[in-house]
C-alpha cells in the first residue's frame, strides 16, 4: 500500500511539471499583419501628379422667403495664393479671412 502511495505521489508531481520544451504558437494577428506587410512591399508605389483647382469666382443662389423667390449673387475673391479671403453678396462683403503666417482670422458680418 505505502509503494502504491509513493508511486501515485510521483506520478502526479511528474504529471504537474510544466513542460518547456514547447514554443508559444504566434498570434495570428502578427501572422496576418506579416502576410500583408509583405504584399505591399510587393507592390508598385503610388504617385499622384498635382491637379491644380480651379477657384470658384462667383455662384447665384435662388432662396425662397415665405412666398418670395431672391436670386442673390454670392463672388468669391482669393489671394495670390488662390486662398479664399472674402465672400461677397453682390458688392456687400460679409465673410472675410486674414491671414497673418499659418493663421487665418475670420470676420463675419450678418447681411
Amino acid at each position: 500500500m505505502k509503494k502504491y502511495f509513493l508511486l501515485m505521489a510521483v506520478v502526479s508531481i511528474a504529471g504537474c511539471q510544466s513542460d518547456n520544451s514547447k514554443t508559444p504558437s504566434p498570434d495570428p494577428m502578427d501572422v496576418l499583419r506579416e502576410k500583408a506587410e509583405k504584399i505591399a512591399m510587393q507592390q508598385p508605389s503610388i504617385e499622384a501628379t498635382q491637379v491644380p483647382q480651379l477657384v470658384l469666382k462667383s455662384t447665384t443662389l435662388t432662396l425662397r422667403e415665405k412666398q418670395d423667390l431672391i436670386f442673390p449673387p454670392y463672388n468669391f475673391a482669393y489671394n495670390t495664393k488662390n486662398s479664399l479671403v472674402s465672400i461677397a453678396a453682390g458688392n456687400e462683403s460679409f465673410w472675410k479671412i486674414a491671414f497673418v503666417g499659418n493663421q487665418a482670422s475670420l470676420t463675419y458680418n450678418k447681411l
